[in-house]
């Protein structure tokens, strides 16, 4: 039976609640519907991510709230990487500044203690020593890690992150995987979490706070990612029918 026949019955004037998931599910595939998915594989995992909420959970209702973003210099990679991710996505040159940064705290104690000895002992000297140490392990651990995170964030040069980041999903599409992989909490407590940990690292100085959870909500269009998967299973295609051609 209809929604409007329920309303007429029911005298209720407003929209049913049925018509709002509906409309919700047909306002978050607008995206995908816009991209032109010649290929059979790539429309196939198209609605596969963009199945209705009902598909995937026993209670439909979700609330998403719009991902804040910072207007950056740089492109916008993802606004709450994964832990595991950042580290991945590390250079070089990060891994070098954080070991140094972590072996100046020892380093300057040592060089204080030489200057100006404390006359504390060697028990006192090494005790010191080691909470030193451990003080220049954590924030030469935060310096690194603020690095290569600002590259996700757009706000340092990142067009490395950027060629990764896209062959990264593109190779993810095409596999039929879960862009950010797979996650046990449903919609809505992913939403939680995404709110809880985006843009952290800029109050890392204060309070420490990283991202351990899968989530769909980073605050860029994946629709980039599924239109790359395209053009490139069109291009192997044509590839195999030159070669059968010949």
């Amino acid at each position: 039976m209809g929604c409007a026949t329920r309303q007429t019955r029911r005298g209720d004037r407003g929209t049913c609640s049925s018509c709002l998931r509906h409309t919700s599910f047909r306002a978050s595939t607008v995206s995908l519907t816009s991209i032109r998915t010649r290929s059979p594989k790539v429309s196939r995992i198209a609605r596969q991510q963009c199945r209705p909420p009902a598909a995937k959970m026993s209670n439909p209702q979700t609330y998403q709230f719009p991902s804040k973003t910072i207007q950056t210099d740089y492109p916008l990679i993802d606004n709450d990487p994964h832990f595991k991710r950042v580290i991945r996505y590390a250079r070089p040159s990060d891994y070098v500044h954080g070991t140094v940064a972590a072996a100046a705290g020892p380093g300057l104690f040592y060089l204080m203690e030489r200057m100006h000895p404390s006359g504390v002992g060697k028990g006192g000297f090494a005790q010191g020593m080691r909470l030193a140490s451990f003080i220049g392990a954590v924030g030469g651990f935060y310096y690194f890690y603020q690095r290569s995170i600002f590259r996700f964030y757009g706000m340092s040069e990142n067009a490395r992150e950027v060629r990764m980041d896209m062959r990264e999903m593109t190779d993810r599409v095409k596999a039929g995987l879960p862009l950010y992989g797979d996650s046990q909490l449903t919609p809505a407590m992913q939403g939680v979490a995404a709110r809880q940990s985006r843009y952290s690292a800029l109050f890392m100085a204060v309070l420490p706070w990283f991202n351990f959870v899968n989530h769909n909500q980073h605050g860029v269009d994946t629709a980039k990612y599924y239109q790359q998967a395209e053009r490139e299973l069109e291009e192997e295609r044509l590839a195999k029918l030159a070669k059968g051609g010949k």
